[in-house]
């Protein structure tokens, strides 16, 4: 019996002790959490770091690109981009697209009619007609004078009269052929008293300017057409700049259109001359993203790539900032349920794509685990920390 109140007496004050040390554990806890923060360190559970998606990585090498800005617009070759108009003026009787729609090489995107093109055929058949009997007439005249039965006189006027008709009906013929009708069925008694308007290329309606009924003069632009497959990229880069490209280099570029996404194009001919406002050279590449659409005309703002060279590289997010200095968070150790995770000083190189060069101001093994993803939780985190300790 005795023996069990002894050991009942240093049970309690065991426990006794360990309850009067805890506020001396907690506080030294606390101390050591703003000793930790002020030198940098932050400590983090499991749970908090999968809260804030929490990644590490390795620093790597990577070929990175030194680049200089540039911007332009996009633009389109003069063989993919028609504005139509007819040859004689008629009213608009149909039309048959509207801005958007696809048209295929030869495809009618309108009709137009008028007294004109009737009297124009007439014309052609009368010619026809006239270019026989005077062919036959010259034929006639030639066998005379060749058996010295006709006059040279006669057989020349016979020679003109029959070549002016033939230039008349080649004119005639061609006039047809313009406006997209067919001399031979004409020849043979067809007319016609309107005419088709066909798509010169293959490429989207990017503009209607008729309506129905209107009368539209010669050379009037009645529809544009533009073929986006073969957009191309029309840079710019200032004077001072132009000594470092040549063709055949890559520029990285974004469009509004896509945002987030960075497209290449490569350089196929460089200008060789400078314009005044402002001094620079125009660059025009080829895309090199088949599969995304692009407007011509939309605004480009892109990279030009130089050099290639292999540095340390680190994704763009594991750096932050703070007066003016930047710095990475680098996993110092790790425990069974926390990591706590160090601010080391870097300075900053060249960015690319997302990753940027870093160079470190104290050695660090490759093995060790940097913060790629949430560094700057752990920055404010750091920071929160540093200014309750100031109060």
């Amino acid at each position: 019996m005795k023996n069990i109140n002894h050991l009942f007496l240093i049970t309690f004050l065991f426990s006794a002790c360990t309850n009067f040390a805890d506020p001396v554990r907690k506080g030294d806890e606390k101390q050591q959490q703003i000793h930790e923060k002020a030198e940098g360190i932050i400590r983090l559970s499991f749970q908090q770091q999968k809260a804030i998606g929490l990644q590490t990585g390795k620093i790597k090498y990577r070929n990175m690109n030194s680049s200089i800005r540039i911007s332009g617009q996009l633009e389109l070759p003069p063989q993919y981009h028609a504005k139509v108009s007819t040859f004689i003026g008629g009213n608009i009787k149909k039309i048959k697209v509207i801005e958007g729609d696809f048209v295929h090489k030869g495809q009618v995107l309108a009709i137009v009619a008028h007294p004109d093109y009737i009297e124009l055929q007439q014309d052609f058949q009368q010619s026809a007609g006239a270019l026989g009997f005077l062919k036959a007439e010259h034929l006639r005249k030639k066998t005379l004078y060749n058996r010295e039965v006709s006059s040279a006189r006669e057989y020349q006027k016979a020679l003109a009269d029959y070549n002016k008709a033939m230039t008349r009906y080649r004119g005639l013929k061609e006039k047809l052929k313009l406006i997209g009708l067919d001399p031979a069925s004409i020849e043979e008694g067809e007319i016609n008293a309107s005419i088709l308007i066909k798509s010169p290329i293959e490429g989207y309606i990017k503009a209607v300017n008729v309506s129905t009924g209107q009368y539209v003069p010669p050379q009037l632009e009645l529809f544009e057409v533009i073929n986006n497959k073969h957009v191309h990229a029309d840079f710019k880069v200032y004077e001072k700049d132009v000594y470092k490209v040549k063709e055949g280099q890559k520029i990285n570029f974004t469009v509004p259109n896509l945002p987030g996404k960075v497209l290449q194009a490569k350089i196929f001919s460089v200008g060789k001359n400078i314009e005044t406002h402002p001094r620079a050279v125009h660059l025009h590449a080829d895309v090199l993203n088949e599969e995304v659409s692009l407007i011509p005309g939309m605004y480009v703002d892109g990279r030009l790539l130089v050099d290639d060279i292999k540095v340390k590289a680190l994704p763009s997010e594991a750096i932050v900032t703070e007066a003016g200095k930047s710095y990475i968070f680098i996993k110092s150790s790790d425990a069974d349920s926390a990591a706590a995770f160090r601010m080391i000083e870097v300075t900053t190189g060249i960015s690319d794509l997302g990753y940027t060069a870093v160079n470190l101001w104290e050695p660090l093994a490759d093995s060790i685990p940097v913060v790629t993803k949430g560094a700057y939780y752990l920055q404010a985190d750091l920071t929160k920390g540093e200014n309750e300790h100031s109060h």
